[in-house]
């Protein structure tokens, strides 16, 4: 019985931290497109971010014919 006391305001304490996170989320345009992120995975589109580092990578890579055959580059 004494364990009521104790977890009947809890239970209400978080029932009104969701109810208040709910309604700021309603306020803050959380619920507003709901349709866009299901079809995000979908598109076939890059983002330029990967886009520029793609080819900033393709540059760097050294050719086998630049490496000494011990495996250090030549200088």
């Amino acid at each position: 019985m004494n364990a009521l006391l104790i977890l009947i305001p809890i239970t209400l304490m978080l029932a009104a931290v969701a109810v208040g996170v709910f309604f700021w989320a309603v306020d803050h345009a959380q619920f507003e497109d709901l349709d866009t992120p299901k079809v995000l995975p979908l598109l076939d589109d890059v983002p330029e971010n990967r886009a520029e580092s793609r080819g900033r990578n393709q540059g760097s890579v050294e050719s086998k014919d630049q490496r000494a055959p011990s495996g250090r580059r030549r200088e």
